[in-house]
């Protein structure tokens, strides 16, 4: 795939970073007004918390940046609004999974271990049964993640939609700034191009020779 220009490169990371601040911002905010921000930052530390937001940038900077391929910096531009959308609701969607697969990967490395230790314990003389209650582990276990993932894919999604319509707000301020301050006339088309008066000025005066 051929590199981006460097100005998708800024909008990608410009967004994306937007995202996971905004993210971080609104679960901090809910867990303030729930009276739970006490309890979670107690259990924190500067470490921990840097590799959490860490994980959240990259994983949202990534799928973003996919997200926004039909993004023209240039034109501060979107060729179809719909596409938009739906590519926010599927790579929000991913986004859930994949920040719900690494600590559901450190749950099944810790978990496992420990579970078959325990049932070692118990004694060799009940193999059978310890080999029925480690595929009732297995069976049970795969069941929560193939819901918990579900549950991440559908919420991650409803987060991209609402991420979507918020690029779109920005995109459409961002052209109407770009329209006041370099005096070009910006249509409302998400087509439309950006035509300077330099590059018109000359075509309508041959017009009038």
């Amino acid at each position: 795939m051929a590199d981006l220009p460097p100005g998708n490169r800024l909008l990608d990371w410009a967004l994306g970073t937007f995202h996971a601040g905004l993210f971080v911002l609104t679960i901090v905010v809910a867990l303030y007004r729930a009276g739970g921000l006490d309890d979670l930052l107690g259990g924190l530390n500067t470490l921990l918390g840097l590799a959490i937001y860490g994980l959240l940038w990259v994983v949202t900077e990534w799928t973003t940046r996919r997200a926004l391929r039909g993004v023209e910096w240039r034109e501060l531009a979107v060729r179809d609004p719909g596409e938009l959308l739906s590519r926010g609701l599927g790579w929000g969607g991913v986004t859930g999974v994949l920040l719900l697969l690494v600590p559901a990967v450190i749950l099944v490395i810790v978990a496992v271990p420990v579970q078959i230790a325990g049932m070692a314990r118990m004694g060799l003389d009940r193999g059978p049964r310890i080999l029925v209650e480690a595929l009732q582990f297995l069976f049970v276990g795969a069941g929560a993640l193939l819901i918990a993932f579900s549950v991440a894919f559908i919420v991650g999604a409803i987060v991209g939609a609402v991420f979507a319509l918020v690029d779109a707000l920005v995109l459409a301020a961002a052209r109407f700034v770009f329209a006041l301050r370099t005096g070009t006339r910006v249509g409302l088309s998400v087509s439309s191009r950006v035509i300077s008066p330099d590059a018109a000025g000359p075509k309508q005066g041959t017009e009038g020779e």
